[in-house]
C-alpha cells in the first residue's frame, strides 16, 4: 500500500497502534489465518511505520535501511507484516550491545523469486542453540519455550504463516544474528488488466 502525500485514508492506516497484546495477537492469528486480507505492499512502505512504532529503538542506536532496487512488492497483510517486523527489531535491539547498529534489508529471496526476504541484522550474541536448523528455519517447538525466548517469536511465526510466509534466524558472519521474514511477492499486474479498453 503506497501512501500518497495528502491521502488521509492511506496515511491513517499507519496510525493503527501496533502494540497488540499477546492474547489479541493469538486470537487474530487463529481466527484470521484462513482469510488474511493480503495486498501488494512495497517493503519500503513498511519501514517508516516501524520507526514510528519503535521511537526509542531508533533513538538509542543507528538503524540503516536498504531496499534492493529489484525488490518486488510483498503480498501481505501490512498490519501483520508490521507486527512481525516490530517484534524482530525489538528482539534484535534487546540482545545487541549499546550503540551497535541494526540493519534492515529487503530483497528478492535468493532461492525463490516468487518470495520477498526482509531481514533484521544485529551484532548480539548470535543464534541460541536449538532454535534453528542449518538453513535458519525455526525448529518445530523451538519457540515454545516462552520462559526463555518469550512469546513474541511464536506470535511472529504464526503471523508469518498467516501471510503465507515464514520466519527464520541464522548466525551473522562476524557475530550476531540475521532474523528473516520470507513472504510471497505480489503478483505483477497482467498486461490485459492495465491496457485501456
Amino acid at each position: 500500500m503506497r501512501a500518497r502525500k495528502n491521502d488521509v485514508t492511506a496515511t491513517s492506516f499507519w496510525k493503527v497502534p501496533v502494540a497488540i497484546s499477546a492474547a489479541a495477537t493469538v486470537t487474530v492469528t487463529s481466527v484470521a489465518t484462513p482469510g488474511v486480507p493480503r495486498e501488494p505492499t512495497a517493503p519500503a512502505d513498511l519501514f517508516p511505520p516501524v520507526r514510528e512504532n519503535l521511537p526509542l529503538v531508533f533513538q538509542a542506536r543507528p538503524v540503516s535501511v536498504r531496499v534492493e532496487e529489484d525488490c518486488p512488492d510483498a503480498n501481505v497483510d501490512p498490519v501483520l507484516a508490521l507486527e512481525i517486523l516490530v517484534n524482530l527489531i525489538e528482539n534484535a535491539h534487546r540482545v545487541s550491545p549499546p550503540n551497535a547498529p541494526l540493519e534492515l534489508t529487503a530483497r528478492t529471496h535468493p532461492l525463490d523469486p516468487a518470495m520477498v526476504r526482509l531481514e533484521v541484522l544485529d551484532r548480539g550474541p548470535g543464534v541460541p542453540a536449538g532454535i534453528g536448523d542449518a538453513n535458519g528455519n525455526l525448529l518445530a517447538g523451538a519457540t515454545s519455550d516462552v520462559a526463555q525466548r518469550g512469546l513474541g517469536l511464536e506470535i511472529a511465526r504464526s503471523l508469518a504463516a498467516a501471510n503465507g510466509g515464514s520466519i527464520g534466524i541464522t548466525p551473522r558472519p562476524g557475530g550476531g544474528a540475521i532474523a528473516r521474514l520470507d513472504v510471497p511477492s505480489a503478483p505483477l499486474p497482467s498486461i490485459a488488466a492495465t491496457e485501456p479498453s
